[in-house]
């Protein structure tokens, strides 16, 4: 019986078991620059599931009404964690029903605080692939469960 272990064994497993369960924003930086969310953007949730599905909840104001309603669809993204690199994609989500793939940095991952660094997007409107550095958007997020 033989074991062996090389440097190019990942701990790939470890942040995808560390990163199931659902994360809400709490802070937000956007080219350099703190942003103030607001009580609908405090609302947003990433919800990462054992068979590779993220549940993404968002809120907005809508017309003149002052609660914040749901926006967006329903739909469940696939995501991998490669590399300290977690992607997601939409093949259907984009522009004009185009591909839809945001990549991020996880620059810190623990028990209770999860932090991105997103470095990549393809939405089917304007730049594609790597984002330019006053654009980067680096967020916070807790976990709730």
């Amino acid at each position: 019986l033989g074991i062996s272990c090389s440097s190019d064994d990942s701990n790939d497993s470890n942040i995808s078991a560390e990163i199931f369960g659902k994360w809400k924003i709490s802070s937000s930086i956007y080219g350099g620059n703190t942003e103030n969310l607001d009580q609908c953007e405090l609302l947003e949730t990433f919800e990462f599931f054992e068979n590779n599905k993220l549940d993404i909840k968002e809120y907005d104001q809508i017309g003149n009404n002052t609660n914040c309603t749901e926006v967006g669809g329903n739909t469940l993204l696939d995501y991998s964690v490669v590399n300290n690199v977690l992607t997601y994609t939409n093949p259907t989500g984009g522009y004009s029903g185009g591909e839809f793939t945001m990549k991020f940095y996880i620059r810190e991952l623990s028990n209770q605080n999860l932090k991105l660094e997103l470095f990549y997007e393809i939405d089917g409107y304007g730049q594609e692939g790597n984002v330019p550095a006053n654009e980067i958007w680096i967020s916070n997020w807790t976990k709730v469960n």
